[in-house]
């Protein structure tokens, strides 16, 4: 066996001198002030797709960085947005919000790397534009 008596300490051009650090990621925001703590919205949510779950996870979790408390409800009892979730298998995925009339409020269509990219891009999109509304 050969025993080791050198070790090399060079990085990359920087001889001698360890990389650099970068600094952490701060945390995420408080909710804004202008959107209410108490706001909430009901929203009956419908989709398919293999990454259905990762969606719905994503809408709700920036709905409530933004300071709005989501309740999932059933299609037949009252809601203020009904939220429609589709995905290609190509790495593509669109996120539509229609007001209770059935009208259009908002519309996230992205393309990512992956599927689930692509999901949860759409609706962290989507969210962001349902608290510029509920403002």
């Amino acid at each position: 066996m050969r025993a080791w008596t050198h070790v090399d300490t060079t990085f990359g051009d920087f001889p001698g001198k360890p990389p650099k650090q970068t600094p952490a990621a701060s945390p995420k925001a408080e909710p804004r002030a202008s959107v209410p703590a108490d706001r909430s919205v009901q929203l009956v949510i419908i989709g398919d797709g293999k990454h259905f779950a990762d969606a719905i996870a994503a809408l709700r979790a920036e709905l409530q960085s933004a300071g709005i408390r989501s309740t999932v409800v059933q299609p037949d009892d009252a809601y203020d947005y009904r939220i429609t979730f589709a995905q290609d298998n190509r790495d593509a995925a669109a996120a539509v919000a229609l007001d209770a009339r059935g009208n259009v409020v908002a519309m996230s269509v992205r393309g990512a790397l992956t599927v689930k990219g692509a999901v949860e891009a759409a609706s962290r999109e989507l969210a962001k534009k349902l608290a510029a509304i509920a403002r």
